[in-house]
């Protein structure tokens, strides 16, 4: 007799191998876990397989986790073959939302099976997991909850594989995560660094493609910036400074693989990657331990460290352990910002991908795109940049996921209508796509609360207002609305901004203080990068990556004097500050890598 611990669930994540496949483990905190991306942009990519055993002869019920991701056309579509036969259902083209497809019945013999995705069409079909089951009439769980418990069951996963214990632990790996975990490190301290992706960089990353832009190394701490600057790299063409998009071939691989070389060559860094965080214990506003998970084999780690930094940009790490946070617009009178609105409200920075195009040849199909483009709206572009951008109504958050396909949605199709219906299309005849990303390049989300919320206000005023100023930059107000044209183009919503930086290039240098790097209520927690405490307007100043670089090398010396005095993050202020400001003087210099 069958029963259900004879089920198969197969994590396509885990498959033995993912062909053209991307993982993407942007969502997994929403939708459950991560799944595997066709991510052809119009060309079906390669078959993702894997290998299991079935204990007996049995006919099984096929089950397929996926979505329609674009409700406006008929793309996203794959097939599952078992054995080299395909199943008769076609897989991706049903609910809009994550859902269980039933594939039917197939037949499986005792001991090794195959099974693979075949991409139909290269446009982001995505599958999450494949259940089959010899108990024809079960189905699988819908809840969240009894998903979660019911995956880990049948996976023969335990609860938690390994405790471990560091002197600090930092959660992300961009520039500002990066900058903490090596700078502490080379401080001293055991360090932990987190990365829930493949490579590293964060929005510098081969798989989003900005370079870093605005200072670094300003008086008076001119040795603040030295970490950034060695993270950068050496590899002409993408770091210009003004947060470009840059070469789409060579440069970043080789980007990684110098950041790569600077991790490996720190031995108190242990590297978790690609990890994500999962849970957070917190006691009395102290954070005591956090669980991590593998994005492939989902074995689980808890963490123990008497230091944290949370430098994930969404504030993750702050969130889960109950600090004080803020998203969106704050309204004028509560800092005294004149730029801001009379009430206050959810409005962000949007996020974008970007995107090229080569010379060459493609068979770019015609869609039904369900988007109304003409010779007038049509974006006549050979590749994407910082104004391609979404989400600006939207939670970043938990709402990435429709972000990120809004702006694929509105790439293909303006794409597609360039190639056949423009009339301009002569211009495009010997043009493909050569790279579209599929991780959202995000500016905005949670912002954690500090000692300090720095404003508009605090910019306005004249620079030594607070004696722990120790972030320098002068990027200037650069605040990106809604291009007003196309408000309405696409789900009530626009894929395409217009910046307000009035002063870009022309503003004083104001300073971070230092008391805006930590949580006020969560007392073992410093904040790295662009969730650090800042209102909308004064998070518009700060936000680009060296800065947010800055702030995270500035945390590992702050990391290091807590460490040496076993305090607190707030107490390093007030108590330690001058042990620190002697640190901020000296910076990194000396012990960075040649």
């Amino acid at each position: 007799m069958n029963t259900t611990q004879d089920i198969i669930w197969l994590e396509c994540e885990a498959f033995d191998e993912r062909g053209g496949w991307e993982i993407d483990a942007q969502f997994m905190d929403q939708m459950g876990s991560p799944f595997l991306l066709a991510h052809g942009f119009g060309t079906p990519v390669a078959d993702a397989r894997t290998t299991f055993s079935v204990k007996k002869t049995a006919r099984h019920r096929i089950w397929v986790r996926s979505r329609k991701w674009c409700v406006a056309a008929d793309v996203g579509c794959f097939q599952v073959i078992v054995n080299g036969h395909p199943v008769e259902q076609t897989f991706g083209n049903a609910e809009e939302y994550w859902h269980w497809q039933d594939g039917g019945c197939v037949d499986l013999s005792a001991g090794k099976n195959e099974i693979c995705l075949r991409d139909l069409d290269g446009f982001d079909g995505r599958c999450d997991c494949v259940v089959l089951s010899p108990v024809l009439d079960w189905w699988p769980p819908t809840d969240p909850k009894i998903f979660a418990q019911t995956r880990r069951s049948l996976l023969g996963l335990k609860e938690c594989e390994a405790e471990r214990h560091f002197d600090l632990v930092v959660i992300g790996g961009g520039i500002s995560g990066m900058c903490a975990a090596i700078g502490a490190a080379r401080k001293g301290l055991e360090v932990a660094l987190i990365q829930d992706r493949e490579c590293w960089g964060g929005n510098a990353s081969k798989e989003i493609r900005v370079g870093p832009a605005s200072d670094r190394n300003l008086a008076p701490y001119e040795r603040i910036g030295d970490l950034v600057a060695e993270l950068e790299g050496s590899v002409e063409g993408v770091n210009s400074g003004d947060g470009s998009n840059a070469d789409t071939t060579a440069s970043w691989p080789l980007i990684e693989e110098q950041r790569r070389a600077i991790i490996s060559a720190e031995k108190s860094l242990h590297v978790l990657q690609p990890w994500r965080l999962n849970n957070v214990d917190t006691i009395d506003g102290t954070i005591q331990s956090v669980v991590v998970e593998h994005i492939k084999s989902a074995e689980r780690q808890r963490l123990h460290a008497p230091l944290w930094v949370d430098a994930t940009g969404d504030g993750c790490l702050g969130y889960l352990a109950g600090a004080e946070h803020r998203y969106g617009r704050e309204a004028r009178a509560e800092y005294n910002e004149a730029f801001a609105p009379e009430e206050s409200d959810d409005q962000v920075l949007g996020a974008t991908l970007h995107w090229y195009s080569e010379q060459g040849e493609e068979e770019f199909p015609v869609h039904a795109w369900g988007l109304e483009i003409d010779n007038e709206s049509c974006q006549h572009r050979t590749q994407g940049a910082w104004n391609w951008e979404a989400g600006f109504f939207d939670n970043m958050v938990d709402e990435a996921e429709s972000i990120r396909d809004l702006l694929l949605h509105s790439i293909y199709a303006n794409w597609s209508w360039q190639k056949h219906h423009s009339e301009r299309k002569d211009e495009y005849a010997n043009k493909r796509l050569a790279w579209v990303g599929h991780v959202l390049g995000k500016r905005e989300s949670r912002r954690l609360i500090g000692d300090i919320v720095y404003s508009q206000a605090d910019i306005d005023a004249e620079s030594g207002k607070y004696d722990d100023e120790c972030v320098g930059c002068r990027w200037g107000i650069d605040v990106h609305v809604p291009n007003p044209d196309m408000k309405d183009a696409l789900y009530k919503n626009t894929y395409r901004s217009v910046s307000q930086h009035p002063q870009k290039d022309v503003h004083p240098t104001r300073y971070l203080p230092y008391r805006s790097l930590y949580s006020k209520n969560v007392n073992n927690l410093f904040v790295a990068g662009r969730c650090a405490s800042m209102t909308h307007l004064a998070h518009a100043y700060f936000r680009c990556m060296r800065t947010c670089g800055l702030m995270g090398e500035v945390v590992a010396l702050a990391a290091a004097v807590a460490h040496e005095h076993k305090c607190t993050p707030r107490a390093v202020y007030q108590e330690h500050w001058l042990d620190l400001k002697e640190s901020l003087c000296n910076g990194l210099q000396q012990l960075c890598r040649s």
